[in-house]
């Protein structure tokens, strides 16, 4: 979730240095105060919206790269988030000079542990209606995010700690009951359909 050469301290993967050094984003102005994630206990804490009523306008777009990694039996690896709680799909900011695909392998292995080979593509999500509110940083992002299969390679699941709690594999009929956000679901939805053609949208 975290940009190797730019600090993410709230966690959100989509951390842009305030002086805007990525080039990769383009800003429009800073984004307008939210309310609190709800359960979080934390003022100004980081919120996603997905079509939701009054829902903040974006004021940049953000690229970020994710990763299907399913293993041998056709367990899917999940991070679960340090600030919500919630299960993801590996992934996060791509950094300048960096190709999406090479962002994904290197954000897996920061928040999992395990080494992946990219082996195709789910999907390209750049919905305008789904944005990210992130107070701390004055920004509400839009995702341009590139959602890729990949098979694992080495290593054993463990969250880092510091953005991810906790990683794992499960199997499909696990993951229905987890605590997983809208947008999030949808990818891992369309990955886990078998022979569906590449989303664009």
């Amino acid at each position: 979730m975290r940009s190797s050469s730019v600090p993410d301290p709230d966690g959100s993967g989509d951390h842009l240095d305030q002086n805007g050094g990525n080039p990769l984003w383009r800003r429009r102005g800073p984004g307008a105060g939210v309310a609190p994630w709800p359960g979080s206990g934390r003022p100004g804490a980081r919120r996603e919206y997905d079509h939701q009523p009054g829902a903040p306008a974006a004021s940049c777009v953000a690229p970020c790269a994710f990763a299907a990694v399913r293993d041998v039996t056709g367990r899917l690896l999940l991070v679960r988030r340090c600030d919500s709680g919630d299960w993801e799909l590996p992934g996060g900011h791509v950094d300048p000079g960096e190709s999406a695909s090479d962002a994904a392998v290197r954000e897996i292995a920061e928040e999992s542990g395990i080494m992946v080979e990219i082996t195709g593509l789910v999907g390209i999500y750049t919905d305008p209606g789904y944005v990210i509110a992130d107070p701390a940083a004055g920004l509400v992002r839009q995702p341009f995010a590139v959602c890729f299969h990949a098979r694992p390679l080495s290593g054993s699941p463990a969250g880092d700690q510091v953005e991810t709690s906790d990683a794992r594999w499960f199997t499909t009929g696990e993951i229905p009951a987890l605590p997983i956000g809208p947008a999030m679901r949808l990818r891992i939805d369309h990955a886990l359909t078998p022979g569906r053609p590449c989303h664009i949208g």
